[in-house]
């Protein structure tokens, strides 16, 4: 009766989800105009009709939709819709104090400052979502349904940009991939679904990770292998260097989560040198241009593209006055006293995550952002006794690439906090290891 009543939620939940991924193409591809309230229609229609994993998956879906549709908005429906649904059942710890802390920091910095936007109110909204998966659903949403579905929306995302290309290049597939611009942008498809090439880099990543979490916990099927080589595709062709960092390190965390079974072992340096070798001969038969423009990515005499000095620069600041060290600047006016302060009107915004929950909101609220994350493996505890690193895995790469990149203001990252937490209560290890 349970497995009927699951695959009914889940055949609405593509009722009207795959309507919405088409309606993205059309807008942003073919350039029909769409108005923003008929994707929400669709949002909430969805996590009205859906259960509990089928409106977790909704609000996750928000990291690849990001830069499509209005992520707060999604967060906000799938939060009410869940709590008229499921008031009774809901419940609230004590692991909430830091997401309050947090926001109680923020506040006071708008009232001292004397400077206040929605920024600073709608940051709140992933954190509550943390809390919401945390507390109340964890054990009950379909981890394998998540992610397949977010590996599925990533790859359809990336579609829509190769579509912008192909449009844009006489409907030529070979000449829009010889592209000399990024994946993800460029002069040509910048105007709308704009995806920064780093960022729709590591959807793809975690993309990967959970669909390789799959297979080796024998959960997995043939598609989602065949969905892991296209998202290795498609991150590739952003030429972020962030993007191949992180691939390393992924392909290397997850040969020590298998290093226990030599059988896997063997098998996981096997399918994986395949599958680099046969994409490099490939992409360098059908495509030298873009091979040569990929080499030339990482063949550079700065190969962190100005992040070091960034990282200089924002160490200064912040090393400026004990002030600035524990107070921070705030959300609302983090540029504009940055700026003020180095005299320039186009500062980049830190590229590190640590310095920017530093210049945000000083070391008090790196102190409390640490209790939160600290907050989220306590808890997954309380769902999985014995997490492997396999449950690790999305955690770390999401702690790992933070190094070089946004963290604390990021709506897709602490999204993604979400989705390592549902990692950390799944249980992966009886088939990895036996």
């Amino acid at each position: 009766m349970k497995f009927s009543l699951n695959l009914k939620l889940q055949t609405t939940f593509y009722f009207f989800f795959y309507p919405l991924l088409l309606l993205l193409f059309v807008k942003y591809v073919m350039l029909i105009n769409i108005p923003k309230m008929v994707f929400l229609a669709l949002i909430f229609a969805i996590v009205c009709f859906g259960g509990k994993t089928e409106i977790i998956t909704m609000c996750l879906l928000g990291i690849p939709l990001y830069s499509t549709i209005e992520i707060y908005f999604t967060i906000l429906i799938c939060m009410i819709v869940y709590a008229v649904k499921y008031h009774k059942s809901m419940k609230i710890g004590l692991e909430v104090l830091p997401i309050v802390g947090l926001f109680a920091w923020e506040i006071m910095h708008c009232l001292c400052n004397d400077y206040i936007n929605n920024a600073s109110f709608v940051f709140i909204f992933p954190y509550l979502f943390c809390v919401l998966v945390m507390f109340n659903c964890a054990k009950e949403v379909n981890y394998t349904f998540v992610i397949r579905n977010y590996a599925l929306c990533t790859i359809w995302m990336c579609i829509i940009v190769l579509g912008k290309l192909v449009k844009n290049t006489g409907l030529n597939i070979m000449n829009a991939l010889a592209q000399t611009g990024r994946f993800g942008y460029s002069s040509i498809v910048e105007s709308e679904a704009y995806f920064n090439p780093n960022t729709l880099g590591f959807f793809c990543i975690i993309a990967m990770i959970g669909l390789l979490q799959l297979i080796l916990a024998k959960k997995g099927k043939l598609t989602d292998g065949i969905l892991v080589i296209i998202l290795l595709f498609f991150g590739c062709l952003t030429m972020s260097i962030t993007y191949y960092v992180c691939l390393i390190f992924m392909i290397a965390l997850f040969f020590i989560a298998v290093l226990k079974n030599k059988k896997e072992s063997i098998k996981f340096i096997i399918m994986g040198l395949v599958i680099i070798v046969v994409s490099i001969i490939a992409l360098n038969k059908f495509s030298p241009t873009l091979m040569n423009n990929l080499m030339s990515r990482v063949l550079v005499d700065d190969i962190s593209n100005g992040r070091v000095g960034l990282f200089m620069q924002y160490g200064k600041y912040i090393m400026s006055s004990l002030l600035t060290l524990f107070w921070g600047t705030g959300i609302a006016k983090n540029c504009n006293l940055v700026e003020e302060y180095f005299m320039t009107s186009n500062m980049q915004v830190p590229h590190n995550g640590v310095q920017e929950v530093l210049v945000i909101w000083g070391i008090p609220g790196l102190i409390i952002f640490v209790v939160f994350l600290g907050s989220l493996i306590l808890n997954a505890k309380k769902q999985l006794n014995n997490p492997t690193l396999l449950n690790y895995i999305p955690l770390i790469m999401i702690l790992f690439k933070v190094q070089a990149g946004q963290l604390a203001t990021s709506y897709p990252t602490i999204l993604m906090f979400s989705l390592a937490y549902l990692s950390l209560c799944n249980d992966l290890k009886k088939e990895v290891h036996r």
